[in-house]
């Protein structure tokens, strides 16, 4: 379009282009009229006398003119406007306009229609055939850099869908097909905002065939080789289980994705919230599976410490002669091996922020007094430092330990545990809230059924049932290594051959009440059962368990005649 303005033969008048909806966008004025009245922005709603051909080129789609009088001072002039129409593979995209004076010398219009309908054409298949190759420049930066661990699209400057990947079809529910050609807007509970061509990354909701998912967005803009914006590649992961943070955080669990409406979990929900605010040191205690870590970040995501960092430590994973380091970090050259610039522990990492000590009990007698005195000092030195650094940070602990037993057998510090128990969350075993396994089972059903491209799935009502009488000893975490499994072998119902055998066959122990006192023997021979039945039939495993030796275990098996109970066939019994 910028070189049918500048064509020297048409000099002799005003030049102007609109979009379809016939708002002016540019203009090339030789003072024919005046730019108040033909400038941008100006539109056939204000009822200019020169805007009748456009109107008249919009409606027919064919070239139009129009004379019409215009007041200059005290004369007036005749001027003659002309509109061209420009067609993009039969779509109406735009229209160039002519204005000059028909006082004048009489001039050649049909020329300089001609020479006007001319350009317009030639920079019409220009536009057409840079706009192929910016497609495949896109497709090409698109498929090169395409991460298939999330969901990406491509979209067009309007925000169209141009192109997916498999894992979007898997979020959404849908194939590529009922996407692309699509805008975005179709797929968004809310409209989003962007910037012009700057990169931004936000939280989206997204309409999927399983209900709204809340997702962390990424948008890159894509340009061409000449630094025209043509669009966005647009990164989606979902949030259902993992809430993302915008900031340096890690991806957190909120209040909002814990899952449950059994009574007594709902009274420590609202307790945690409610202590959330506070400063004060929390312990979580519970057996392992429970949520332990879920509710230590949902507490900091509600904290005024929320904007800080959340740094989880574990202390039964690091050998107790790292976990000082680890926890304090160290000085420059503090060791033999150490890092030249130094070690930030955990601590300063944590620092404006929440330190998660997981499993606080495995933590080294030694150590138990250093890190009380950085709670009582809030200070901390590094390992082979001299200078005390000042610190400001929530601490949350969690064990599945009995922290007062371990005071009284002298293998846990009672004053740190009174420095951290401050506020106590015990959390219930899901054995407990049964009422809460429906819940989470077609919780964990639709998460996985949605990564793996079985939308629709569901639960056979004798597998429902099997899950909610089983006592799951591995309490939440166990429940949904089990659905995924279920939902990996299912197709569109999980049933009960999808479920581990011992969890179909699972029935409750009789108590000593039911059938009187019990032999050793027969105690130790039904415990050898259920770990067998727990890992079905496989030795090595159920060996461990029993923390006895493989050889200890075939001569209590034959003893006990429970060679039934070995899964030989599938190799349980290596």
């Amino acid at each position: 379009i910028n070189e049918v303005l500048d064509l020297d033969v048409i000099k002799v008048g005003d030049l102007f282009l609109t979009d379809d909806k016939g708002k002016i966008i540019y203009v090339r004025s030789n003072k024919f009229l005046p730019t108040s009245i033909l400038s941008p922005g100006v539109t056939i709603k204000q009822k200019f006398s020169f805007m009748q051909a456009i109107s008249d080129c919009l409606k027919s789609r064919s070239v139009s003119t129009v004379l019409f009088e215009e007041e200059n001072g005290p004369s007036s002039q005749t001027l003659l406007s002309l509109a061209i129409p420009v067609a993009d593979n039969d779509k109406l995209t735009a229209c160039v306009g002519f204005i000059t004076n028909h006082n004048n010398d009489p001039i050649n219009l049909n020329m300089i229609q001609g020479v006007i309908q001319t350009a317009v054409q030639a920079g019409t298949r220009m536009v057409s055939a840079r706009k192929t190759i910016d497609d495949l420049h896109m497709l090409h930066e698109f498929y090169d850099n395409l991460d298939n661990s999330k969901g990406v699209m491509l979209l067009d400057h309007q925000l169209c869908i141009l192109q997916t990947n498999r894992e979007t079809e898997i979020i959404m529910g849908l194939v590529k097909d009922d996407m692309v050609g699509k805008p975005l807007e179709l797929f968004l509970v809310s409209p989003v905002e962007l910037p012009l061509i700057e990169e931004k990354q936000t939280y989206i909701e997204l309409k999927t065939t399983s209900g709204n998912l809340k997702t962390i967005a990424h948008f890159s803009p894509m340009q061409n080789s000449h630094g025209l914006h043509l669009g966005w590649r647009l990164t989606i992961s979902p949030i259902t289980a993992e809430k993302s943070s915008l900031t340096s955080t890690p991806s957190l669990f909120q209040f909002d994705d814990i899952i449950g409406s059994n009574t007594q979990f709902l009274r420590l929900i609202k307790l945690a919230r409610s202590i959330s605010r506070s400063p004060s040191s929390v312990l979580i205690t519970g057996e392992t599976g429970t949520g332990k870590e879920l509710f230590a970040q949902a507490i900091h995501c509600a904290s005024t410490y929320a904007k800080g960092p959340f740094v989880a430590i574990n202390c039964a994973a690091i050998p107790s002669e790292l976990i000082e380091t680890e926890l304090f970090g160290y000085a420059q050259g503090a060791f033999t091996g150490a890092k030249k610039t130094g070690y930030k522990g955990k601590i300063l990492q944590a620092n404006g922020g929440t330190l998660f000590l997981d499993e606080i009990g495995d933590m080294p007698l030694e150590l138990q007094s250093k890190l009380l005195r950085v709670l009582q000092e809030r200070v901390v030195t590094p390992v082979g430092g001299n200078k005390p650094i000042p610190i400001d940070v929530r601490i949350i602990s969690a064990t599945n330990q009995d922290l007062e037993k371990m005071i009284k057998e002298r293998t846990f510090r009672a004053d740190l545990y009174y420095r951290l128990n401050v506020i106590n969350i015990k959390l219930p075993p899901l054995r407990n809230r049964k009422d809460d396994i429906p819940i989470l089972a077609k919780y964990f059903l639709n998460k996985y059924a949605l990564r793996l491209g079985k939308v629709g799935c569901v639960f056979a009502d004798t597998a429902l049932q099997a899950l909610e009488h089983y006592n799951w000893p591995g309490n939440v975490r166990e429940l949904e290594n089990v659905v995924e499994m279920a939902v990996n072998l299912a197709q569109k119902e999980v049933k009960t051959e999808h479920l581990p055998k011992h969890i179909v066959n699972y029935s409750p122990e009789k108590t000593f009440e039911d059938e009187g006192l019990l032999t050793l023997e027969e105690l130790e021979k039904r415990q050898i059962i259920r770990v067998l039945n727990t890992f079905e039939g496989n030795i090595t495993q159920a060996a461990t368990a029993l923390n006895i030796g493989r050889t200890t275990l075939y001569r209590k098996i034959k003893k006990y005649n429970l060679v039934r109970f070995i899964n030989i066939g599938e190799g349980g019994a290596n």
